[in-house]
């Protein structure tokens, strides 16, 4: 996953003269904007630090996020907040190929702390295959300062002043942040529990599966017909949810949702397997319609699967 800013925060939206005041700097002079570029740097610096610290943009701006797995197959969190808008989402291809997504497949969920990307429908869009997403998002408070709450702007002037003061020092007090910056962000700094999930316990992988790709040959009479090539075998552990069951041709067949966890490999390679491949464990078949990383570390992926079987 890959986050990167587009647009900076403009300079217009930078409270430099409140700032000045703050410092209660003098006024009148002929040379009164002759430090307008530090102190400005020192504002972009206060304000970098302290999204990092909180996990909140505070001046709005857009950005876009690239993602090669979903965590959940119908809701993926974002990793900043507020999320006022998710403006486009773009399907590329392992070719660079570029394929839009409708705006009715996907929806913001609006949260202060963990804001998600969800799905309209049973599943989020699928990942292409050594492929990934691009998601354009506009997040921030507001594109004014005075859009910003009253003590994030505070912290902010208070970590912009400490920087001016301590300019010219290396010593450890210089480059802390003041315990009152941190006393006014504390409430606004995120737990981070797995993107909004819980760590996992190690799974037991105790069944042995081989993974299939499907492939189509010539017939001999100008058609095609699918054939199933095995690409290797993996060792996993399988949960099932709750069925449903549908006739069909006088059988009722029971359609069982399962969970199947492997170990993790790299986007593209074929031992990871994607949504339209299937696992075969001797007659039973599972067919893989979403995969996503199962743990924070990404050591396992969760492959959200089907079987049916005759009742």
């Amino acid at each position: 996953m890959m986050l990167i800013e587009k647009s900076p925060v403009p300079a217009a939206a930078l409270p430099l003269v409140g700032f000045k005041d703050h410092l209660r700097l003098g006024s009148g002079f002929a040379d009164d904007g002759v430090q307008d570029e530090t102190l400005e740097t020192f504002l972009r610096a206060a304000l970098a630090s302290i999204e990092a610290r909180t996990g909140k943009v505070l001046i709005e701006r857009d950005y876009r996020w690239t993602v090669t797995a979903w965590r959940g197959a119908d809701r993926q969190p974002l990793p900043l907040a507020p999320v006022s808008a998710i403006v486009d989402m773009v399907q590329i291809d392992r070719q660079g190929l570029r394929t839009p997504v409708a705006q009715a497949r996907y929806g913001l969920e609006p949260d202060m702390q963990r804001p998600a990307i969800v799905a309209t429908g049973s599943m989020l869009p699928a990942v292409p295959q050594g492929g990934r997403i691009e998601i354009d998002l506009m997040a921030g408070f507001g594109p004014d300062w005075s859009d910003l709450p009253a003590d994030l702007a505070q912290a902010v002037l208070l970590l912009a002043a400490h920087f001016h003061e301590y300019r010219s020092d290396a010593a450890l007090n210089g480059v802390t942040m003041p315990f009152s910056v941190t006393g006014l962000i504390e409430r606004y700094r995120t737990v981070r529990l797995f993107m909004g999930g819980a760590d996992m316990t190690a799974p037991l992988l105790n069944r042995k599966l081989v993974l299939e790709q499907a492939d189509r040959v010539a017939d001999g009479s100008g058609g095609h017909s699918e054939v199933w090539l095995p690409l290797g075998t993996l060792w996993a552990e399988i949960k099932a949810g709750t069925g449903s069951a549908r006739v069909a041709q006088a059988l009722t067949l029971s359609r069982v949702p399962l969970r199947i966890t492997v170990r993790a490999a790299p986007a593209g390679a074929p031992s990871r397997p994607v949504a339209g491949q299937r696992m075969r464990e001797d007659t039973r078949v599972f067919a893989i319609l979403a995969v996503a990383e199962a743990d924070r570390a990404g050591r396992y992926l969760v492959c959200h699967a089907t079987e049916e079987v005759v009742s």
